[in-house]
């Protein structure tokens, strides 16, 4: 094999190189965006469950017989009269709804928030590995292209 040709085969493996690192560096900013939205979403439902924390905290200030606006869906309500203010209905699944007392949903909620925020801890986490991967791939992409 000549000089000529071992420049070649040099040049192609570098190439080689730097496409697979190129796919690894698309693979990382794809799972990078993938985690960022899911912290995001769990951040959405944490901050959700604070809201519904905070309107039972007002719903123990009404008093019986009182009527209030209900949210049939975001930017629909309908005025109801509220019958019980120390109780609420709690969906716990397959359509299966409990009486459940304030206090005791408030601490069904705060089990939530921390389910969530403890996964919203770990998928940060998993992002920051995912991110140092991705500045050593991008770092050992530049250095294969600087010695092309």
């Amino acid at each position: 094999m000549n000089e000529k040709d071992k420049e070649l085969k040099e040049k192609e493996q570098k190439q080689k190189k730097i496409n697979t690192k190129y796919t690894e560096l698309q693979m990382f900013d794809q799972q990078i965006r993938q985690l960022q939205q899911q912290a995001q979403v769990l951040q959405q439902q944490a901050s959700e469950l604070e809201l519904v924390k905070n309107i039972l905290d007002e719903l123990t200030k009404a008093e019986p017989g009182s009527e209030s606006f209900v949210t049939i869906t975001p930017g629909i309500l309908v005025k109801a009269k509220i019958e019980k203010v120390d109780e609420v209905l709690l969906n716990v699944g397959s359509g299966t709804m409990v009486e459940k007392n304030i206090p005791d949903t408030k601490k069904i909620l705060d089990k939530q928030i921390n389910e969530l925020r403890k996964t919203e801890t770990d998928l940060i986490a998993q992002l920051d590995l995912i991110i140092d991967k991705a500045k050593k791939t991008e770092k050992e992409l530049s250095e294969i292209i600087q010695n092309v």
